[in-house]
């Protein structure tokens, strides 16, 4: 049988955790949380630098997300985000560059380098 997701969706009344204290309070969040944490030290995809005297520590955002397949089955995803509103170019960032292409987009790009 086929569901709308937006059927679904109204359906489910799990309620994301809204920041990192609630997450904490559950086994499931606190384990992905700490996978994601060690995933990023092995991949190397951030480097740990002294802050300057007189900078401010960037605040950051815990988001952590339940989703659901259509098969039922549940991924717990945790992501720990800096918040750019409160950045100022050239005093807590110099450049920033992040390279992120949607699959779709990527797709019609090969399909339209071939013809």
């Amino acid at each position: 049988i086929y569901v709308a997701p937006v059927v679904r969706e109204s359906a489910n009344t799990f309620k994301n955790p809204q920041n990192y204290r609630e997450g904490m309070k559950d086994l499931q969040w606190k384990q992905q949380f700490c996978e994601t944490i060690e995933a990023l030290e092995q991949n190397n995809t951030r480097e740990l630098v002294k802050r300057p005297r007189g900078a401010k520590r960037p605040h950051t955002k815990c988001i952590l997300k339940l989703n659901e397949t259509t098969h039922g089955s549940k991924r717990y995803k945790a992501r720990s985000v800096v918040r750019g509103d409160q950045q100022e170019y050239g005093v807590s960032y110099a450049l920033t560059f992040s390279a992120v292409l949607e699959l779709t987009s990527g797709k019609v790009t090969l399909v339209m380098s071939r013809i």
